[in-house]
């Protein structure tokens, strides 16, 4: 039974497994396979036709630079393989990307410190400095475009979105009755002082330090729940003086700065020494600063869980080889 030359042609690309044929190739081939005598015009006529039709396909031969032929099964093989590939090359590049918005996030993500730092600031403006963290709206990262991708490709996200957000909101609230038990302490030390309060510390003012540190005498105090033990804040008092006033320091910071004139170096030793004798004795704190201190406390200790948590789930997207999913980057 005589061999169709088209159907011979067929047979002999597809035989060929993608490996391009020249014309004359292809011909020599037809000739033995139909074991008759053609054109090789006629072999250059078939595969037009048949490119025609979909079933081969013009190609450059890699070697001898002239046209060649390969069955289309296997060009849209190759295609599909290169496209797999470049798709895999960029899920690769773009979970690299994503895991360092991850570790940036991680590095980011604020610690609920209960130590106090006077913040001559707003509370729409947010201050980060190491682990410190004041007023968190936003932290840097995510005014990073990828920062809201990672919800598409995080496979270990599930809620991670919705418990930041509460971390922040409750974040800002711990920091808030940190700041209004500042306030409130700074308000009794002004009053029990009679002197205001400055952060420049000028003569005849209170720094900024003192109340900070009755703020954290306080919250220590409760967060151990015993009494305050002065070595664990080294408060080494002393009286330093220049030509104009006497500056009384406790644990290498200054609290209290008065003119010569006002008071001599011996009474305002005696005033400070007994004001911090008092402190330690809980003499001078009132029931809502202590209560307020211990809403702080109990907050901190939540924030402390969630930070836990989101850090957990962040560490666990870390050990993902390749994220899934797709977005407007791939």
């Amino acid at each position: 039974m005589a061999i169709v030359p088209t159907k011979a042609i067929v047979d002999i690309l597809k035989d060929a497994e993608g490996k391009p044929l020249t014309t004359m190739e292809v011909h020599a081939k037809v000739k033995d396979k139909i074991e008759a005598e053609r054109s090789e015009n006629s072999t250059r006529n078939d595969l037009k036709w048949l490119q025609e039709l979909g079933i081969v396909e013009r190609v450059l031969h890699p070697e001898e630079d002239k046209i060649a032929w390969v069955h289309v099964d296997y060009s849209k093989r190759k295609l599909a393989e290169t496209r797999a590939t470049l798709d895999y090359q960029a899920r690769i590049i773009h979970t690299s990307d994503l895991k360092e918005i991850i570790r940036k996030w991680i590095e980011q993500l604020p610690y609920p410190d209960t130590r106090f730092y006077w913040k001559n600031t707003t509370r729409e403006m947010p201050i980060f400095n190491g682990t410190v963290t004041y007023w968190v709206k936003s932290i840097p990262i995510e005014n990073n475009p990828l920062f809201i991708d990672l919800k598409k490709h995080l496979p270990f996200y599930t809620n991670l979105s919705e418990e930041w957000e509460e971390f922040k909101t409750n974040f800002i609230d711990f920091e808030t009755k940190k700041h209004d038990l500042l306030k409130s302490v700074a308000s009794k030390v002004s009053k029990k002082l009679k002197m205001p309060i400055s952060p420049n510390w000028e003569i005849n003012t209170i720094s900024t330090h003192l109340p900070s540190k009755v703020c954290d005498i306080l919250l220590h105090t409760v967060e151990n729940n015993k009494k305050f033990i002065k070595d664990s804040f080294m408060l080494e008092k002393r009286i330093e003086e220049d030509t104009e006033s006497f500056a009384y320091w406790v644990g290498g910071e200054g609290q209290v700065r008065i003119g010569k004139d006002k008071k001599t170096k011996e009474a305002l030793k005696n005033e400070m020494d007994a004001y911090w004798e008092n402190i330690h004795n809980r003499k001078l704190r009132s029931t809502k600063d202590i209560n307020l201190a211990k809403e702080i406390v109990s907050m901190k200790k939540k924030l402390e869980k969630m930070r836990e948590n989101i850090m957990k789930a962040l560490e666990k997207n870390l050990m993902v080889p390749i994220f899934p999913g797709v977005c407007d980057f791939l």
